[in-house]
């Protein structure tokens, strides 16, 4: 009688690969390139040669039918190597672990971890689950009494509520409800969504867009680093670059005879690394100070190949260039900042006002999932797993997870 045959049986040479790699492994493969399958040759590869238990391995799935799957697959195979080694009691005793092992969705992770801590969070040892629809609709309800809060408030933050809907949303709600939904579902997927609000509304309470400064620095330098090989002139690369990056740019460069792109190179040589915003501006003037002086008859066939150049710059000196004193990206930044300041403390009191009344209804969403196994494995204050980390990190030996694209910076941070 032959053995029965397992699943490394069948596996091509780069799964079995992706099955003994060791330490932090990313194996990446299309739809129906057998992902699934050698996911769980890897499990099963890690209890025989590491001899480890079922019981030390997190199996992660992006949806229930995945786990469901991934749970029948892997107790089939179980069941092939403990007959066909009858002698190894190893594979019974993970057999008999199968009913406690954790696979399934990470959601039903952070749940499991919720419910074994619920007196660390305050929270309803019997809380319900909202689905999607019960989570929208809760939501909505909310936003109906806090807007409902505002239209009659006179204070300060309610009249700076009531002159964002005049001004975004022409007297009407909806345009504001809708981008304070977009930030809350956005601030759930970081690490420390209450963390990620109050910073974003300590920026635009400042009086001067320090992020705009370096994001335009380094907007020009990014300019520069494509148009310098492009005009024929070499570039000092970053250690990152890619090699043949550089080759790359002249072939699709502008023809070797264009004294024109000779000029602007040696204008954009000027703005060295670590330029300062005059120096910037002060090159962008010249570049388009050029645009205006052509030979003779020969402007057209000059000028097609930079026209993009020019176009760029333009765009580039309208946010760097101060003329009579007036600083264009400043004045942007007064004018928006305290309507986002404003649309940002309405999020921060809707997220507070929504987590509220879930832990009075005794319900959480599947993102208060995320964020309170956070809140038991992170310690937030002084960076570092938290004592409930300490006691997995010491259970776990190996950690699995399907569809690793789709986690968010939250379940990376779970992981």
């Amino acid at each position: 009688m032959e053995p029965p045959r397992t699943q490394n049986d069948s596996l091509t040479p780069s799964q079995r690969q992706a099955v003994a790699a060791r330490g932090n492994v990313l194996v990446m493969a299309g739809a129906g390139t057998g992902k699934t399958k050698t996911l769980v040759a890897r499990c099963l590869d890690c209890l025989d040669r590491e001899r480890a238990s079922l019981d030390e391995l997190l199996i992660v799935t992006f949806t229930e039918a995945a786990a469901a799957e991934m749970r029948q697959r892997l107790r089939r195979e179980l069941e092939k190597k403990s007959a066909a080694a009858p002698a190894d009691d190893h594979w019974p005793c993970q057999l008999a672990l199968f009913d406690i092992a954790h696979i399934g969705t990470l959601h039903s992770f952070c749940l499991r971890l919720v419910r074994e801590h619920f007196h660390e969070l305050g929270l309803d040892p019997q809380l319900a689950i909202l689905d999607e629809g019960e989570a929208r609709q809760l939501a909505n309800e909310t936003l109906d009494e806090q807007f409902q809060a505002h239209y009659a408030g006179e204070d300060e933050f309610s009249l700076a509520v009531q002159n964002l809907i005049q001004i975004h949303g022409g007297g009407r709600d909806e345009k504001i409800r809708a981008l304070i939904l977009r930030l809350h579902n956005y601030s759930q997927t970081c690490p420390d969504a209450a963390g990620w609000l109050a910073n974003q509304i300590e920026k635009f309470s400042a009086t001067e867009p320090a992020d705009w400064q370096r994001w335009l620095l380094a907007a020009i330098k990014d300019w520069r680093d494509e148009w310098l090989p492009v005009l024929g002139t070499p570039i000092s690369r970053s250690a990152s670059s890619s090699p043949g990056d550089e080759q790359a740019d002249r072939e699709i460069g502008v023809p070797a005879d264009n004294e024109k792109a000779a000029e602007l190179a040696g204008i954009l040589q000027c703005l060295k690394n670590n330029f300062t915003r005059e120096l910037a501006a002060e090159v962008l003037e010249q570049i388009l100070s050029a645009d205006g002086n052509w030979p003779a008859k020969r402007k057209t066939i000059l000028r097609k190949p930079l026209e993009d150049l020019f176009d760029e710059a333009e765009f580039l000196a309208s946010l760097c260039v101060v003329k009579n004193g007036t600083d264009p990206l400043a004045e942007d930044w007064t004018w928006v900042r305290g309507q986002m300041e404003s649309l940002l403390r309405l999020a921060q009191e809707f997220a507070e006002t929504f987590a509220q009344r879930k832990r009075n209804d005794g319900v959480v969403d599947f993102h208060d999932l995320e964020q309170f196994a956070l809140k038991l494995l992170w310690d937030f204050p002084a960076d570092k797993p938290a004592a409930v980390a300490e006691v997995w990190r010491n259970k776990l030996r190996f950690v699995f997870v399907d569809e690793y694209q789709d986690i968010n910076a939250a379940q990376d941070k779970i992981i």
